[in-house]
């Protein structure tokens, strides 16, 4: 109920940033930086750019989740590089150092988000992780295509060049610590399907020859055996998971068939020295 009232609540701000945004294009599309940076429809110079920027705030609290938040930091900071643009090309370099300072805080929101995504699936964190290094990337050759364009706003340029380097260079440090620690997993899985295939193996071998003497011990057996050949053929193909889960289950039919042969065995026994004693 709560985010319903919320949502009725900025509704107005969405129309009135619909007018401006309509009122500042003047029914034009806008222009383009070699297909690189969009001009902004509400820069740091319209009235309206206060209310831009409440807006956006809004909208990151409407986001939850380290990824999607993540996701939208870096969204609004490539909108904050289109403001950038917008105020050095007007000549308004106080607006311009404004403009990268929000960018800045952006980014830092963002490094902390992407801090708190821990994903028990690593591969999955790998993947969310190799998304936004990709996002972070094309800031920074946004940011590039400036530096080359506007080489006389070095300063201004450079501070919004480093932090985005910065955040470039640390997800990619952490792509790699993450697929170290797959390999390790990986070879860590496939080290324990391969000791469960030769337990599976040392079990049904154990099997005494003469178990094919009871049906019930014998079909039992005859599934281990399947079940081994599956783990063998999953452990070929690298899926060590499957090939752990069916030298398992194998190794433990033939430890069941064993125990029934045995008990078989044992009754037999017990019913022969009956008939012995009388």
């Amino acid at each position: 109920m709560k985010k319903i009232a919320i949502l009725f609540a900025i509704l107005p701000l969405i129309a009135i940033m619909g007018v401006a945004h309509a009122q500042s294009l003047g029914g034009q599309k806008t222009t383009a930086m070699g297909a690189e940076l969009q001009n902004p429809s509400i820069a740091p110079d319209h009235p309206l750019y206060g209310l831009s920027r409440a807006f956006d705030k809004l909208s990151m609290l409407l986001t939850f989740g380290p990824e999607a938040k993540a996701e939208k930091a870096l969204e609004h900071a490539q909108q904050r590089l289109a403001d950038v643009k917008a105020m050095i090309e007007k000549k308004r370099d106080d607006l311009a150092q404004k403009a990268s300072e929000e960018h800045d805080e952006l980014m830092k929101e963002a490094e902390e988000n992407i801090n708190k995504i821990a994903e028990k699936d690593l591969t999955k964190e790998l993947a969310i992780k190799t998304k936004l290094e990709s996002r972070i990337a094309a800031n920074r050759e946004k940011i590039e295509v400036l530096k080359t364009r506007f080489k006389e706003k070095g300063k201004i340029l450079e501070k919004l060049r480093n932090r985005t380097i910065n955040l470039e260079e640390k997800i990619t440090q952490e792509k790699e610590d993450l697929k170290e620690r797959i390999e390790k997993a990986k070879e860590g899985t496939e080290k324990r399907a391969a000791e469960a295939i030769e337990q599976a193996i040392s079990e049904i071998d154990n099997a005494k020859t003469n178990i094919t003497a009871n049906m019930r011990a014998s079909d039992m057996l005859a599934s281990a055996k399947e079940k081994l050949e599956s783990a063998q053929d999953a452990f070929d193909s690298k899926n060590y998971g499957m090939a752990f889960g069916q030298a398992t289950a194998a190794n433990a039919l033939a430890k069941n068939a064993q125990r029934i042969y045995e008990n078989v065995e044992e009754r037999e026994n017990i019913k022969e020295r009956e008939l012995d004693g009388k």
